[in-house]
């Protein structure tokens, strides 16, 4: 039942974990689950290219979402739940390149990289309409190495014709200042960052948050 982004703090969490601290004690502990997890998803598909198509939270709380139906959202779940797939390939990959072994990390990198390339080339193009879609690509590698520039442009260039209005969910919100600024969009990173006005971090806090909201606009600009 595990969905897309959610489950797969399976291989994130432990992961993440190293790279903050330096310690391979967390991967050492986790690296069978990691894997449990990682085949569990590759044994959903039945030897099909990708993950079945079924109900997944996706973007969630996309704001362009209707208000009951916040797994509407702008990116495709396929799309979103293949990536995550693929990241949850790759981390278990670099894990095994750590304190696995060899095989394992041919095993992971080779279903990644396989991935990936299906990926790009029956969804990438409807990705790009998309700001969290843009955000995905090119912080899971989805992209080729060829397309990054291409892809980094268009996602700037809707941040900025948004005025760094908010226009992703749960799944892409936490990717697309990282997929920006390290493409070298700073500008419009800072854009999205300082913005006040409804749909920003800053907007919340000045409406006297002091967590982030689950929805963008759970307290209108006219405080309904």
């Amino acid at each position: 039942m595990g969905r897309a982004g959610w489950a797969d703090a399976a291989t994130i969490v432990p992961f993440s974990t190293y790279e903050t601290f330096g310690s391979s004690q967390i991967l050492r502990q986790q690296l069978n689950s990691m894997r449990r997890w990682t085949e569990a998803l590759h044994n959903r598909r039945a030897g099909a290219k990708f993950l079945p198509t079924e109900f997944q939270f996706g973007d969630w709380c996309d704001p362009d979402a209707p208000g009951d139906r916040p797994w509407e959202s702008k990116v495709s779940a396929d799309f979103v739940a293949n990536c995550f797939f693929a990241h949850t390939a790759d981390l278990t990959a670099k894990t095994e390149a750590l304190v696995g072994t060899a095989q394992g990390v041919k095993h992971y990198s080779d279903m990644a990289n396989e991935l990936k390339k299906d990926i790009w080339a029956e969804m990438g193009v409807e990705a790009l309409t998309t700001t969290a879609g843009c955000s995905i690509a090119l912080e899971f590698e989805i992209c080729p190495t060829s397309e990054r520039s291409k892809v980094a442009k268009t996602l700037a260039d809707m941040v900025r014709k948004d005025n760094g209005m908010i226009t992703t969910g749960f799944l892409g919100t936490p990717l697309i200042l990282h997929a920006l600024s390290k493409a070298g969009y700073l500008e419009e990173a800072y854009l999205m960052l300082m913005r006040r006005e409804i749909r920003s971090w800053l907007y919340q806090v000045d409406q006297g948050a002091t967590t982030i909201w689950e929805r963008w606009d759970a307290i209108r600009a006219d405080g309904s």
